[in-house]
């Protein structure tokens, strides 16, 4: 291993900058972090361009032409698969050629590359890459803004009708996650009766992910009247809001605090709740400092690595892709990250956050994994052993879950979530 690295390492130590389009100039030793990561994570996905020689197995790569050719929208697995079977070594070897030969004629958004779908359904809706939704399920992009404030595209994934007849869910993601961790929750909440929302907050997914300090600071401030405006936007009233994890949490629950005629339940899944449970996954606490947190920033890895830290499974492979893109495609992602981790602040916030929602009285659920490697049992327990309305407050924990509960394990994460709603639907 020390050898591969001692072959990868000149790619790096080049001061070239890449064209970006920022506001202002960032130091160089940024810059030269930034591409030293994407050389490293361009020889984990081809390394014939960097040694001369196949490190990794022929079927390694025709795993990989099936995971990427299946989330590119081109076909399903099971034709990938037989496609992959009758491919000789070499082609196979190029994951790129590969999907090139395969790929189907799409437009292409070149600043998140998301396929459009160009057909009469209408411009604006995603078609299905990597989503295994319904057939009525959509991926949209859409603004929020005005002259007087800066535009932000928000992507949102939603199921069921408009129109439907119990009320709607939102559904915020933690980080480093993105709307694609409730792919399997949204559908089977809509089969329910809900329509069901879940958007990539900006600077996540495939939403905006300005420049901090450019039309978007990622205080926590920020992210909420960001969300206010995105809920204003996709007509959104009396719901069911569900926020997990770091910062998908404390966000719904302060959107609750700030918009209490706006919820019909508020429901914390893996929520911090006291200022000892704060500490942030050992792949994002370094990142609060200068330097060190520029560098792991740009680690196209560490989303997948935090992910399965939290619990006992692995990500499935092309679920990996998703998750791996948006800091793929563009350093943007990973300094949207780095801003909100270090402007979090959830050790100072969360001792106002707990005491307002005692007073909140709204039904509420708090709902976490029992595996969780992020966040104790005590953290709920202890919460639940303060609330002053018992008749208020439900406590559900799913054993083989871990800190990401709906990604882990979804048909019992959306048992839970509709259990709590229909109990407390008028």
């Amino acid at each position: 291993m020390p050898a591969v690295g001692f072959v990868l390492l000149p790619p790096c130590l080049s001061l070239s900058r890449e064209s970006h389009a920022i506001a202002s100039p960032r130091l160089a030793i940024i810059n030269q972090t930034r591409n030293c990561l994407r050389s490293l994570s361009a020889a984990s996905r081809a390394p014939r361009q960097f040694l001369g020689k196949n490190v990794f197995s022929i079927a390694n790569y025709k795993r990989q032409a099936i995971s990427f050719a299946v989330f590119a929208g081109t076909t399903d697995e099971a034709e990938a698969t037989k496609q992959s079977e009758t491919t000789d070594d070499a082609q196979a070897a190029s994951v790129r050629e590969y999907l090139e030969r395969n790929r189907q004629s799409v437009a292409e958004i070149p600043d998140n590359s998301i396929y459009v779908d160009m057909g009469p359904a209408g411009i604006g809706e995603m078609s299905r890459r990597g989503y295994k939704g319904s057939k009525g399920g959509k991926e949209v992009q859409i603004e929020t803004g005005n002259k007087d404030e800066p535009f932000l595209k928000w992507f949102y994934r939603e199921e069921g009708a408009e129109n439907a007849t119990r009320a709607p869910v939102l559904l915020i993601h933690g980080i480093p996650s993105q709307s694609y961790s409730f792919r399997d929750v949204l559908p089977a909440l809509a089969a329910k009766g809900h329509r069901v929302i879940a958007p990539d907050l900006i600077g996540f997914g495939y939403s905006s992910q300005p420049q901090d300090g450019y039309g978007f600071d990622y205080t926590p401030q920020s992210f909420l009247a960001g969300l206010h405006k995105f809920v204003q936007a996709v007509g959104l009233d009396k719901m069911h809001i569900v926020g997990q994890g770091f910062l998908g949490a404390d966000l719904a629950a302060e959107y609750a605090l700030a918009h209490p005629d706006t919820v019909e339940t508020l429901t914390l899944v893996s929520a911090p709740l006291a200022e000892k449970y704060t500490k942030l996954p050992p792949k994002l606490a370094p990142m609060k400092f200068p330097v060190v947190g520029e560098f792991i920033a740009q680690d196209v890895i560490s989303v997948e690595r935090t992910l399965e830290g939290g619990g006992p499974y692995v990500i499935p492979a092309d679920a990996c892709v998703i998750y791996r893109a948006p800091y793929q495609n563009s350093s943007d992602a990973g300094f949207a990250l780095l801003a909100t981790v270090r402007k979090l602040q959830l050790k100072e916030r969360v001792s106002k956050i707990t005491a307002d929602l005692k007073s909140l009285g709204k039904p509420m659920m708090l709902l976490y994994g029992e595996s969780d490697k992020y966040i104790p049992a005590a953290n709920f327990t202890d919460f639940k052993s303060s609330f002053p309305d018992p008749s208020l407050l439900r406590v559900s924990s799913i054993a083989e879950c871990g800190h990401y509960v709906q990604e882990d394990w979804h048909e019992k994460t959306t048992d839970a979530l509709s259990a709590f709603f229909g109990a407390n639907e008028k």
